[in-house]
């Protein structure tokens, strides 16, 4: 498995805690709805990836 596959390796529980941080924050009274997770997934990856560009321009 290579870095990348590693670094964007996410948990379910990570995703489930970044969903209910972006309910939390728009605050939608339907309750927690599908979007948020795929939401939360994106943001998870695109942070992930930023890391590692950092990292990588650090070396």
């Amino acid at each position: 498995m290579t870095t990348i596959e590693q670094q964007s390796h996410l948990t379910a529980a990570e995703i489930a805690v970044r969903a209910l941080s972006i309910w939390k924050r728009e605050w939608i009274p339907q309750g927690l709805q599908p979007h948020h997770l795929e939401q939360a997934r994106e943001e998870l990856l695109a942070e992930r990836f930023m890391d590692s560009d950092e990292r990588a321009a650090d070396l």
